[in-house]
């Protein structure tokens, strides 16, 4: 599974929110494995590990917390009154799909 968030800003301007887009922010994304017959309690202590042991949300600091309140259920919150929560999506991948595209075909007779 994959969390994918993007975590914009109001009323400041930081420069880690510098991007080319009009909506200043920054994309942040975690991958996490999902067990068949996992719990929601199992899932969500396996979340705040990855979050936590690799600091996936930070920029010089943590931009993101991370809350667990061990009942399976997750609580993400900015660090700052500014931040505003633009994104958040959960990508679920089956484990026997083929993500492979063709994106070329190089053809090596022709230079």
């Amino acid at each position: 599974m994959r969390l994918d968030i993007y975590l914009g800003v109001d009323g400041a301007e930081p420069y880690i929110y510098s991007t080319p887009w009009y909506h200043k922010g920054k994309p942040f994304w975690v991958e996490f494995l999902a067990k068949k017959g996992d719990s929601a309690e199992a899932l969500a202590d396996r979340l705040e590990k990855t979050i936590k042991s690799n600091h996936m949300f930070q920029v010089d600091k943590d931009l993101i917390k991370v809350a667990n309140d061990g009942a399976g259920k997750i609580t993400l919150t900015g660090a700052t009154e500014y931040q505003r929560f633009r994104k958040v999506t959960l990508n679920i991948f089956k484990e026997t799909a083929d993500y492979d595209d063709e994106v070329a075909t190089m053809n090596p007779n022709e230079v």
